[in-house]
């Protein structure tokens, strides 16, 4: 399986995740095992996790951990299998984003939001204030998700031939931003204005390339090459550049008051809340195996006062990753073989 990285994870916020996970993530893999012994055998494998995104990024997590806590092969396979099935309910053709695709629409679903969808021509200011409200719902995802966990807010997915009812050469792109609101976290969010909002993207001659962890790469501009488009927030069309504007508006301010409040944290705080929202990516198989998906009793004992690791894991290197540790750690996540991971940092 596809396991590529090119980001620089120096700049990861509020810090890396592997500053802060060797210290309990024992714990969730074997909460893990346990409710793959309880889960209901009907259970549609697209409940368990929010997206494909979301599912791919905590199998990476739980292949590397499992190595590097020595579980089994019986058991890693358990999790690789448990974790492929999912994958593959989502996408049969491209589960990994090897063909560069993240595509979760059937071609029923796809006919049915291209034929009902209020298309809106991409014209005046309408690509420049779309870009804005994008850069707006990232900018509110990151600051109630951390750097770690955005898949949590939603799925990036596509990209989609449309050409049969826009022409030749139209791709459908989709940004869905499924949960802004979460209460399990903050419980100020609440009182936030939309839940769900959903921007539809065609763009014309522009190919897009899908990578294992949901980030896309277009080969042109988008904004240039924005043909039509359609924002929907908790289910309503919101039509017209004066609309969008004011929605990233009110997305703004709300990301303006949430890192007000991040920013008061104190280094504790910042460290429950990370685990939180770490814990929170199993909430719906826990809670379909009939565990509670906070954080243990004995995962905040583990973290309380203790120092941030510095150098450990994929994510933890104080530098740009080569092609050559990209290779490596592959090795070490593949559940078949026996190589494990070997810290050359304290944990304690």
């Amino acid at each position: 399986m596809a396991v590529e990285r090119t980001t620089d994870w120096r700049t990861a916020q509020p810090f890396s995740v592997d500053a802060l996970d060797p210290y309990y993530y024992d714990i969730i893999l074997q909460n893990l095992l346990n409710a793959l012994e309880k889960l209901p055998k009907s259970i549609d494998p697209k409940a368990l996790f929010v997206g494909p995104t979301n599912t791919r990024n905590t199998m990476v997590m739980s292949l590397f951990y499992s190595k590097f806590y020595g579980i089994g092969r019986d058991e890693r396979m358990k999790i690789a299998n448990f974790y492929n099935k999912i994958l593959r309910s989502y996408s049969p053709k491209d589960p990994f984003c090897r063909k560069g695709t993240n595509r979760i629409y059937t071609e029923k679903t796809l006919r049915g939001i291209v034929k009902k969808t209020r298309w809106v021509a991409a014209d005046g200011e309408a690509p420049r204030e779309l870009g804005k409200l994008s850069a707006s719902l990232a900018a509110l995802v990151y600051s109630l998700y951390t750097d770690a966990s955005p898949s949590l807010s939603g799925e990036f997915h596509g990209p989609y031939d449309v050409s049969k009812r826009f022409g030749r050469g139209h791709i459908l792109f989709v940004r869905d931003y499924f949960d802004l609101k979460p209460i399990d976290l903050w419980e100020h969010a609440k009182k936030y204005r939309y839940k769900q909002v959903v921007v539809y993207a065609v763009y014309k001659n522009v190919k897009m390339w899908c990578d294992f962890y949901g980030n896309f790469t277009p080969n042109k501009d988008l904004k240039s090459n924005l043909a039509y488009y359609s924002v929907t927030a908790d289910g309503k069309p919101l039509s017209g550049p004066k609309k969008i504007k004011a929605l990233s508006e009110y997305i703004g301010g709300l990301t303006l008051q949430q890192m007000n409040r991040i920013n008061k944290m104190n280094l504790e705080e910042t460290k429950r809340k990370f685990m939180e929202t770490e814990s929170l990516q199993y909430k719906s198989v826990f809670r379909l195996a009939g565990f509670d998906w906070r954080p243990t009793p004995s995962m905040i004992k583990r973290i309380k006062n203790k120092r941030l690791i510095k150098g450990f894991g994929v994510w933890g290197q104080n530098r740009i990753l080569t092609e050559k540790d990209l290779k490596y750690f592959r090795k070490i996540m593949d559940p078949r073989t026996e190589l494990y991971y070997k810290p050359r940092v304290k944990i304690s």
